[in-house]
């Protein structure tokens, strides 16, 4: 199969397209600045601050493809619909001019960026066609497969290999010792080597659901004198339904069955569009922010401001800071408790906060600090956090990703007194799921629907609901 050749294919695929990135970025310097077609009353900017923005671009984009699971061989056989790389480039345009937002020492032209956006997606989109064209040449020899295994594991085995595999493949029949019905397989394991020889076979893919290690090792040291490929295949969707990552070095396999989703680039992407969308937030939002201190300080008694400890990445406390919607001292007499839908410890202006999210403004502060991020778990209170843990399974998982201001929880209704188990269940979605369009999927949904109810604590009315 091709795919022993994936690897290089995503290696030389990563370098063009970042090349590509680099290109395009000179191509629409040159047509901005040098062709005459557009009038420069500044002068001609020196492309040396282009070159370094292209290059930070580069992360940018292979961060952003990685996500999108462009790099699996699925999409390098076929490469999304031509409209997606104009999208993507318009993304990676955005996000450039967010990474720039604060620096004042040069102002990228906007021009440039419209036509670095225009011809970025112009140039992948080739790129990509390139390579599927090329797949296609490498991929018309169809190899010739035999299976090893039980009945039921290579049933299920088979399509999922032709889901992954590069190069078309042809089971020539199945090897195995363990059917109950032998007449379904070729022979059995001390037959391989001659089914290999007889059906001229290319590559023995060993589904090992159902083997013992001895008879996993009888079946690869029988093969030691045959010119065929061995695939060992584990059934890791039996031992846990999450994604799991495979790391190979220095003759070591490791199983990773769960672990961060995020790390390196994207890690640091999604802190750009944090930091960024923060600013701007901090921002738009200072006017209203100015009317409801001034309301807050006219109509209730106490501070402007509530901070209470809240639970984030990794596990670490945190002070969150909110519009104040209750009374002073709200919770002196009954400690941590669940907020009724209608509390009456919310005074008139606090619980028109609360209906219209006012009061989580100042949390753009928490995403500023890298508390919290925009989209991600809604933070718990630690002694609420310690309740869930022990009741609900993989709860403690929500720490992986910073807490965020909203979430695909709450966009799907997952608020107010809604089943704490089921909101777990689409955070735990969020995690495995993360990619850079699915945070702006997700604060367009806020921006569009709100969200008007709270979650737990005496500034929210989040209710632990049975399921």
């Amino acid at each position: 199969m091709l795919s022993d050749r994936v690897d290089t294919w995503t290696l030389g695929l990563r370098l063009g397209e970042a090349l590509c990135v680099m290109l395009s970025a000179a191509i629409a310097y040159g047509i901005r600045f040098h062709i005459g077609w557009f009038p420069t009353p500044k002068g001609i900017p020196p492309f040396s601050w282009y070159a370094v923005g292209s290059v930070v671009a580069i992360g940018y984009q292979q961060a952003l493809f990685q996500s999108r699971r462009w790099y699996a061989p699925r999409s390098l056989r076929r490469p999304p619909p031509w409209w997606t790389w104009l999208f993507a480039s318009g993304a990676l345009g955005l996000l450039f001019a967010a990474s720039t937002f604060f620096l004042r020492a040069f102002e990228f032209s906007r021009g440039f960026l419209l036509l670095w956006i225009c011809v970025l997606g112009a140039i992948l989109l080739s790129l990509r066609l390139s390579v599927q064209r090329a797949f296609g040449r490498a991929a018309r020899e169809v190899e010739r497969v035999l299976m090893v295994g039980d009945a039921l594991a290579c049933r299920r085995l088979e399509p999922r290999l032709r889901q992954v595999s590069i190069q078309p493949f042809e089971v020539v029949g199945r090897a195995s010792d363990s059917d109950q019905t032998p007449s379904t397989a070729l022979g059995s394991l001390e037959d391989i080597p001659a089914l290999v020889a007889s059906h001229q076979v290319q590559r023995v893919v060993v589904a090992t659901a159902g083997l013992t290690d001895r008879a996993t090792r009888r079946i690869v040291r029988s093969l030691d004198e045959e010119l065929v490929a061995i695939d060992l295949v584990l059934d890791l969707d039996r031992l846990s339904p999450e994604p799991y990552r495979v790391d190979i070095e220095d003759g070591i396999g490791r199983i990773v069955l769960q672990g961060p989703p995020l790390s390196g680039a994207a890690l640091l992407t999604k802190r750009a569009v944090d930091l960024f969308g923060a600013s701007l937030g901090l921002l738009l939002s200072a006017p209203i922010m100015a009317i409801v201190t001034l309301a807050i300080r006219l109509s209730s008694p106490g501070p402007i401001l509530y901070r209470q400890e809240r639970i984030s990445l990794d596990g670490r406390r945190f002070q969150i800071v909110k519009f104040r919607t209750m009374r002073v001292d709200a919770e002196r007499d009954s400690g941590p408790v669940f907020a009724e839908s209608v509390d009456p410890r919310a005074y008139p202006l606090g619980r028109f906060l609360r209906r219209w999210s006012f009061d989580e403004l100042p949390q753009l502060w928490n995403v500023l600090r890298g508390d919290m991020s925009l989209v991600g778990p809604r933070p718990e209170r630690p002694h609420f956090v310690e309740s869930f843990r022990r009741r609900l399974p993989r709860y403690a998982q929500r720490h992986w990703l910073r807490s965020g201001l909203t979430g695909w929880a709450q966009v799907n209704g997952l608020r107010g007194q809604s089943s704490i188990r089921k909101r777990l269940q689409y955070d735990l979605y969020y995690l495995r799921h993360w990619s850079l369009w699915f945070d702006l999927r997700i604060l367009l949904m806020t921006l569009t629907h709100g969200v008007h109810d709270r979650e737990n604590g005496p500034e929210s009315r989040r209710h632990f609901g049975r399921s």
